[in-house]
Parts: C-alpha cells; structure tokens; sequence
C-alpha cells in the first residue's frame, strides 16, 4: 500500500524530473507521471520501442519534429486536445498506477494542472496516503520563463506570488489561486 506521495509543480525545465530522479535514487521512491501515458501515445505514434525513446526523449523535447512542432509542443497539443474530449484522462490513469503499485514511495514529476492537484489531493486523503506537493523553480537551461500554454498556468502563477525553488506547498496555496478565478 502507497505511504506516500511527493508531487513536484514548476515551468519546463525548472528541475521537477531531476528532483524526482533524486528521490528514485536516494530514498527508493517509484517515480510516476500524468504524461506516462501521454508518452506511450506519441513513442508509439512515431514508431519508437520504449528503450529507444527513452533514450532520446530529452533531445526529442527540442528540435523540430514535424511541421514546426517539437515533442513538447506535440505533447502539450495532443494532451490538451485529450483533456478536451475526457478532462480527467490524465487523472484516472495516474490514480490506477498509484492504486497498483508496490511501492510505499511514490514521486510525479509533473503535477501541472489546478484539477490535478485537488484529485491528487482527494485521492490521497481517501487512500489515507500522505501528499506532500514541492514547487520547482531552479533555472536550467531548459527553463521556459514563458509558456503561455494552459499546462504552464499554475506554475506561472506562483512564479508570480514569489514561490521559491523547493518550497511546499498547502491546500490553501492552491485555494487562493482558485479565488482569484472565480
């Protein structure tokens, strides 16, 4: 049974998955995404064993793809058009991996969206799972100041409240957040 969760909020580039890989690989923690299915779509799509595009998956996130388009775009384009036609797709297939899994430690590296960390939060609470939510904010050389994707919208946001790199987040963080669009 799942013990705990540690999801990780931030703009692209801004050290979520590295932070992840270091629970992974200091502490044991299985490390989990919304995107792993999302990923599996488009590695399929474009005709790539699992190995072969996690092996080039970092580098595919840059260039151009197709038509202008790089995987990220690719991705954030696809997803928005799945959340679209099932918003909570993503969701479901993040809480099935975590209500299967063995490991009493689990990570996401990629908690964007407000929906995502009030199910998340939910789900957790009902599973009597602890959730911790970290916000990333390091500057690498990924880092993407501005997105103006949907995807990017919370993380800008407490980029714009002066959040810190690392710093934890409470359910009245994200409550005020949802205030101000109301």
């Amino acid at each position: 049974m799942v013990k705990n969760v540690v999801a990780f909020i931030g703009r692209a580039g801004a050290g979520k998955t590295e932070q992840a890989t270091l629970l992974v690989k200091n502490s044991g923690y299985k490390k989990l995404s919304y995107a792993d299915s999302l990923r599996n779509i488009i590695r399929s799509v474009l005709g790539f064993s699992y190995e072969e595009f996690n092996v080039c998956y970092n580098e595919l996130k840059k260039i151009e793809i197709y038509n202008g388009q790089t995987l990220r775009n690719m991705m954030e384009n696809l997803g928005s058009k799945i959340r679209y036609y099932d918003s909570k797709y993503f969701i479901k297939a993040l809480q099935k991996e975590i209500a299967c899994s063995t490991y009493d430690y689990i990570c996401i590296d990629d908690l964007r969206y407000i929906d995502e960390y009030f199910n998340l939060y939910q789900f957790c609470k009902e599973q009597n799972i602890e959730l911790k939510v970290i916000f990333c904010n390091y500057h690498s050389d990924r880092y993407q100041e501005t997105n103006p994707h949907e995807s990017a919208f919370l993380s800008n946001r407490l980029c714009e409240l002066g959040y810190k790199d690392l710093q934890e987040l409470t359910k009245e963080d994200i409550d005020k957040i949802v205030e101000e669009l109301e």
